[in-house]
């Protein structure tokens, strides 16, 4: 399969690359050697790219949303309610080629740029982030949601300067991500993230709030749902609002469950990770009370319709926290296990939903060289 192919090929590339800190290196590349990182930073990028650009109707959708949206806004239609800085790359693709395909290579660059480098710059184990983008779905999901990954991928870029008190930098990112995707606005929120120190019994006695907090609103329903349609109303999804009664925009039990069991063990593997106060380690702070953010996220998915894209931009920051954390244990069994833990969580669930359920409508790959 194409998919495995390009993984394979990717993560053997990526184990010649660097990781933050010299770790993790098979290939010795100096400063003076930079070029020869430079490339191969380009071709770990190169298999995934060609993959994602190459594509032809893979995702449910590339023809009714993307490549029809193209021609609309082509045609000075903008039914599909693209935001301004999608709306203008369209119109400027246009300006070189009236082709569709054009919009999804340079969607699919975008997408691999932000991630690529974003893993480049921040992870202490880039072949580690790299399965972890894979196995989480993310990437897949990307051949799909385009316009929210690209934010979601900007977004993870940006991290960096929240990490380095560059906040000004940070919200300038995120503002360019917001004209691609409005959503990705959220994660201004990771501003105030960053300056909360909780001690591990108050996050105890937070989750064990909200639990009973979300408990209450479940038993009054018709409350809640008057609430999350007020919300909704307001927005561009209004048009899913007849459907929120089927239960259809609503996650699933078994995804809900499945979700919430991953992310309480990627907390407890984060809580546990560090003996030491969490202000010495601003980095470690930040994907902590990110993991908690997103935790909680996943134990109101029952109650809010379409909270499943809010959670995306929270756990997509997993790629870089999941290494980082596991290797702040001092001893070789505990990162052994947890990453055994993770692999396995994300793998499986990540065989039996896109490949085997077809979500996103990702397989069966079909590539446009194929359709001449």
């Amino acid at each position: 399969m194409i998919y495995l192919f390009g993984i394979i090929v990717t993560l053997l590339i990526a184990s010649f690359i660097p990781s933050v800190g010299g770790q993790n290196t098979v290939l010795s590349i100096n400063n003076k050697n930079i070029t020869a990182e430079n490339l191969l930073k380009l071709l770990c990028m190169l298999p995934m790219f060609l993959i994602s650009a190459l594509r032809f109707n893979v995702g449910s959708d590339f023809l009714a949303v993307y490549w029809n949206g193209f021609q609309r806004v082509q045609a000075g239609i903008n039914t599909d309610n693209f935001e301004i800085g999608f709306q203008g790359l369209i119109k400027l693709l246009g300006k070189i080629s009236s082709s569709p395909q054009i919009l999804i290579i340079f969607t699919s660059f975008l997408f691999v740029f932000f991630t690529w480098n974003a893993i480049y710059d921040q992870s202490n184990d880039i072949i580690f982030s790299l399965l972890i983008l894979f196995i989480s779905r993310y990437y897949f999901i990307s051949l799909n949601v385009i316009r929210q990954l690209i934010a979601m991928a900007i977004i993870l870029y940006a991290l960096k300067y929240l990490k380095e008190g560059k906040d000004i930098k940070y919200i300038l990112f995120n503002l360019i991500a917001f004209t691609i995707h409005r959503s990705a606005l959220i994660c201004l929120v990771f501003l105030l993230i960053k300056k909360i120190d909780l001690t591990k019994l108050k996050y105890l006695l937070m989750f064990l709030g909200l639990l009973i907090l979300i408990y209450g609103l479940n038993q009054i329903g018709v409350i809640r749902n008057q609430i999350t349609l007020l919300l909704i109303n307001s927005s561009k999804y209004s048009t899913y609002v007849q459907e929120y009664n089927s239960g259809g925009y609503y996650a699933g039990r078994n995804f809900v469950l499945y979700q919430i069991i991953l992310n309480f063990l990627i907390f407890i593997m984060e809580w546990y990770a560090s003996r030491e106060s969490i202000e010495i380690n601003k980095t470690y702070k930040i994907y902590l009370n990110i993991q908690a953010l997103t935790l909680i996220v996943c134990m109101i998915f029952n109650a809010v319709p379409l909270i499943e894209r809010v959670y995306w931009y929270f756990g997509f920051i997993q790629i870089l926290s999941i290494p980082y954390t596991i290797k702040m244990y001092s001893k070789p069994l505990p990162r052994f296990i947890w990453s055994v833990i993770i692999i396995l969580f994300m793998g499986v669930f990540c065989i039996y939903d896109i490949f085997v359920m077809q979500d996103h409508q990702v397989v069966p790959y079909v590539s446009i060289l194929s359709m001449h």
